[in-house]
């Protein structure tokens, strides 16, 4: 799989440190619950790969975890707020969520 990660960053428009300042509705922080409320999310992604099918987002995390399990639930809510604010910036569907364990070398979808 790390393979044709690298193979697709070569490949497709790749975007590193891409970084982002949006307005999400409040609720999909699980902060508020006021639809009516927004927020202000900023942050950057390490790797956006803009394929034809969807863009591939890659978060590296250097936690020391003994599996990727770990790190997706520690995680997964930061994963979805860069798949919205991705979608929102290149008006275009995310196809995969991938966080890369530095520590053990793997990947793991989210």
């Amino acid at each position: 799989m790390a393979s044709d990660i690298v193979s697709d960053a070569l490949n497709f428009e790749s975007h590193r440190e891409y970084r982002f300042t949006v307005n999400i509705p409040a609720e999909l922080t699980g902060l508020c619950e006021n639809s009516d409320a927004t927020v202000i999310l900023q942050g950057a992604v390490d790797l956006l790969i803009v394929k034809t099918s969807g863009i591939i987002i890659v978060d590296y995390k250097t936690d020391r975890v003994n599996s990727t399990d770990e790190l997706v639930k520690r995680y997964h809510k930061q994963l979805e707020l860069y798949k919205e604010a991705v979608e929102m910036c290149f008006e275009k569907p995310v196809s995969k969520c991938l966080i890369y364990s530095i520590h053990l070398g793997e990947y793991k979808e989210v």
